[in-house]
């Protein structure tokens, strides 16, 4: 256990407690977290999950600068139907690349690039809706978050694992809780793009 990935641990738990809250603290969390992480997966030789970081920078900077947007305030929408199978395919196709890439330009073994990319693929969409207030972003980070604990099992990033059980439990409780907020108010469907 590195100070890097304590760093990490701490930020990214208080960046899925405050989206969880529905505050717009999440963000800046989320970029010191993401950093960290970055830092991390370089020396574990974990490339999607490196370069995913940077994904994630970029989209925590446009989720923090969406959710302070006055309109943005409190609003959580749902995906219908043909956009669920629209990202679905988008996510086969972005597994698919960053599966071949990973083979392509390093000696990792095919288990970890497997849970490398399928972990990257679907915190990539999932950070995606969560800067767009889609409650479905949660079901995807539930999966991500199974993932990512076996794989970093299977690192020896223990305590990074722990905190992804957290993150499965945070991903339920903040499922619950924006479902609430959504019945709360009246219903809207996401405009992806």
């Amino acid at each position: 256990m590195s100070t890097t990935e304590i760093i990490a641990v701490i930020f990214s738990l208080l960046s899925v407690y405050f989206c969880v809250k529905n505050n717009k603290l999440c963000w800046p969390m989320s970029i010191v977290g993401v950093s960290a992480y970055a830092a991390l997966f370089l020396t574990e030789s974990s490339y999607a999950n490196f370069t995913l970081q940077f994904v994630f920078l970029a989209q925590s900077l446009y989720g923090w600068y969406f959710w302070n947007k006055k309109e943005n305030t409190r609003k959580i929408t749902r995906i219908e139907l043909k956009q669920a199978i629209l990202l679905l395919l988008l996510s086969i196709v972005i597994e698919i690349m960053t599966f071949g890439i990973i083979t392509h330009f390093t000696k990792t073994p095919e288990t970890n690039v497997i849970m490398d990319s399928a972990s990257a693929t679907l915190s990539i969409v999932a950070l995606y809706l969560m800067g767009r207030k889609v409650i479905e972003h949660w079901v995807l980070w539930v999966i991500a978050d199974v993932i990512f604990v076996v794989y970093f099992i299977h690192l020896g990033l223990y305590l990074s694992s722990a905190l992804y059980v957290v993150f499965f439990m945070l991903s339920i409780n903040g499922y619950r809780s924006w479902r609430r907020l959504n019945d709360a108010l009246p219903s809207k469907t996401a405009a992806l793009l």
